[in-house]
């Protein structure tokens, strides 16, 4: 395979989005596989045998990054559009993490094999400032509209991870003035909370997201290091 290539089909089955391609070559892990390629507009059959990394089939290939010049009408939809996307796919990914299957998804990271330096890891799991970096800059590669949409994006998901209903977040303080005001109305009278009493989540909310944080940066110490 050669850069720019487009594999079109795996084993005959047609893959027409990255995520189908990932599923169907993460699934195949030690066989012997049939990609259908398009290289600059011919198709031709190209055969490997993956490898099998964390009883995951690997080929060693990733997306390519394509930009696409639109008017001034057709972008303003197409950003309600991305950022659609974004805002569904932070919510999925935290509903996901926080799973109990995701938990033990995410602890098997400390016991499974490093991706080699350099190369963008496949897992999904979150990513600390070095991580961003480290993986930005082969998204970026010295493109500024990359660099642009990559700060956006992480602009949009921090300010989504801060709505989390819990304190200390923004958004643990608003359901208390939310329940306050809800009180105050069903009581009658002026319905104050106790902050001191919330403390104890307060403190136990910090030191699960201070754990998620420096565990999120040895991971991509290890990947960075590629050991």
């Amino acid at each position: 395979m050669r850069p720019g290539d487009k594999i079109v089909a795996v084993d005959g089955r047609a893959t027409p989005e990255w995520e189908q391609l990932k599923s169907a070559i993460e699934s195949r892990g030690g066989q012997d596989v049939e990609f259908t390629v398009d290289r600059s507009g011919k198709k031709s059959i190209v055969a490997a045998t993956l490898d099998e990394r964390d009883n995951r089939g690997f080929l060693g290939i990733g997306p390519a990054t394509q930009f696409r010049n639109v008017g001034v009408f057709e972008a303003i939809p197409e950003s309600f559009r991305v950022i659609g996307g974004i805002t569904t796919g932070t919510v999925e990914g935290l509903a996901r993490l926080f799973s109990p299957s995701g938990v033990e998804r995410y602890s098997k990271n400390f016991t499974s094999s490093a991706p080699e330096a350099g190369t963008p890891s496949s897992d999904e799991r979150p990513r600390s400032l070095i991580g961003i970096v480290d993986e930005g800059s082969t998204i970026v590669n010295g493109n500024i509209w990359a660099l642009l949409w990559l700060l956006g994006g992480i602009s949009l998901i921090l300010a989504l991870f801060n709505t989390i209903p819990l304190l200390p977040f923004d958004g643990g303080h608003a359901v208390v003035v939310l329940y306050e005001w809800a009180a105050s109305k069903i009581m009658r009278r002026k319905v104050t909370v106790d902050f001191r009493k919330l403390m104890p989540v307060t403190a136990a909310v910090l030191v699960i997201f201070l754990v998620l944080g420096l565990s999120a940066m040895f991971l991509d110490i290890r990947q960075a290091l590629g050991s």
